[in-house]
């Protein structure tokens, strides 16, 4: 299951950034990484001026559930959670 919110603003991208740690820090949830969308297109030699962040965010907490199998995911009736399989390439894969 992917989760994305899109959110658009006119503060300037450095407080816009920073407000956005911090909400996610109220929440419990932690800043996994920071994609600067236009410096990896122009790195694939793909022009992009708009500037773009993209945020990963996670809730440890709920991972974790998850993860141990405390949670039942989405179409896994069983509650199995991929255990014993490995993401590879963002595909399964038998481990």
């Amino acid at each position: 299951m992917s989760i994305l919110f899109i959110v658009e603003s006119t503060k300037p991208l450095d407080r816009l950034t920073a407000d956005l740690e911090q909400a996610v820090s109220r929440h419990k949830f932690g800043v996994l990484g920071v994609h600067n969308l236009k410096e990896n297109m122009a790195k694939k030699g793909v022009p992009f001026q708009r500037e773009c962040r993209i945020f990963e965010v996670c809730n440890p907490h709920q991972a974790k559930k998850v993860l141990e199998g405390g949670r039942r995911g989405r179409g896994d009736p069983g509650g199995h959670h991929d255990r014993g399989r490995r993401l590879r390439g963002g595909r399964r894969a038998s481990a």
